[in-house]
């Protein structure tokens, strides 16, 4: 239902546009559903799949029955799906730390590789996975996922466990698969976008936001990484080719707070098929038997049918909206009306505050972008 309520006080503020929001968003989390060896999670048309085997990366994320991530494993492919890693790179054997590799590669079976053990727990709404211990990194992970239907996200909480008798310093590292193409981008925070030069020229900083438009068809040489901060909000987001949006949203690492060596907070690796878009979180030292724990919160949408693919301003507004408040948002228009007009929720209603006089349209979407009513 859609209704608009419209009136006037002497400080031009209007109360104009209820919107009677869906009955299952008032519940608070999804309940998983058991498929063979693997659970899914949905949530706001994007359902999550994730099991026991492959160290519990999530193995699926579709939306409206569309995937999303890369997904290829033939030939003994592991670039794959999405994962949890740990920063710096170079610590994770003795080998690599000894000769300073940059790219040490694979991970600790352990922490990437083998089968976790766990399912779902917490009143049937939360899936809990647990690795073994590492015998070089003295890590050992947990993963825990979460679904929520209030504002149609997924919540990642991992916790890296120290397993020795001794305090050690990591970050948490979760990297995300995507095929090739599509545009990623994060607010720019304090240090300048860096590395690969080939792919450095598919970047732009503009609009406060760092943009990496991929070019398969590039040539590209040498290390084919770059490496940038976000600033605040922590988030990053990619597009892909059927204009699914996917953002994760967290709290925002500051550059003294990075792990050492040639790591950021926000990496992006590609290759002729695949990108990774790449988050890392606080380096600090984990307790002797203790452990910390990083919490990283994914959105999925459909791009509204007038925000185009591409660094623009609608699309930095759709993304901190879709973060800030999941279900509504104030799109700008070329008059610059946003400025002067603010939207807030009040219980299932919701809220907009005009300061002066204006016209204004009010648009409906549905989940795949849409438009239903304006």
């Amino acid at each position: 239902m859609f209704r608009l309520i419209a009136g006037t006080s002497p400080a031009w503020t209007a109360a104009a546009a209820l919107l009677a929001l869906p009955t299952t968003l008032l519940a608070q989390k999804a309940v998983p559903v058991t498929s063979a060896s693997s659970f899914t999670l949905t949530t706001g048309g994007a359902t999550l799949q994730v099991g026991a085997a492959t160290s519990s990366r999530v193995a699926s994320l579709k939306y409206l029955g569309t995937e999303m991530l890369y997904t290829v494993t033939t030939g003994g492919n592991t670039l794959w799906g999405s994962t949890l890693w740990v920063s710096p790179q170079t610590n994770w054997t003795a080998a690599c730390k000894s000769a300073s590799t940059l790219d040490c590669f694979p991970p600790p079976a352990a922490l990437d590789g083998n089968a976790y053990t766990g399912g779902i727990e917490a009143a049937d709404t939360t899936l809990t996975f647990t690795g073994t211990a590492d015998s070089y990194t003295h890590l050992r992970f947990r993963k825990t996922f979460s679904a929520s239907l209030k504002d149609s996200s997924f919540t990642n909480l991992y916790h890296l466990i120290n397993t020795s008798g001794g305090p050690i310093s990591w970050a948490p590292w979760e990297d995300t698969r995507f095929p090739s193409g599509g545009v990623t981008f994060w607010p720019s925070g304090n240090i300048k976008a860096f590395g690969n030069d080939g792919m450095l020229k598919q970047t732009h900083d503009t609009l406060g936001a760092t943009w990496f438009t991929y070019d398969s068809s590039a040539s590209l040489t040498g290390r084919t990484k770059i490496f940038g901060d976000a600033g605040v909000p922590g988030w990053m987001a990619h597009v892909d080719k059927s204009r699914n949006l996917f953002i994760k949203k967290f709290a925002d690492t500051p550059p003294d707070k990075q792990a050492p060596g040639t790591e950021s907070e926000c990496e992006i690796y590609v290759t002729g098929s695949l990108l990774e878009m790449e988050l890392q979180g606080p380096y600090g030292p984990i307790p002797a038997n203790d452990s910390i724990g990083w919490q990283v919160q994914w959105f999925v949408r459909k791009l509204p049918e007038n925000i185009a693919v591409g660094r623009n301003k609608a699309l930095l507004d759709f993304v901190n909206q879709t973060v800030g408040s999941a279900v509504t948002g104030v799109l700008p228009n070329r008059n610059g009306t946003e400025d002067a007009v603010r939207m807030r929720r009040s219980g299932r209603s919701i809220i907009l505050e005009v300061s002066r006089p204006m016209d204004l349209e009010i648009s409906l979407f549905d989940l795949r972008g849409k438009s239903l009513a304006r």
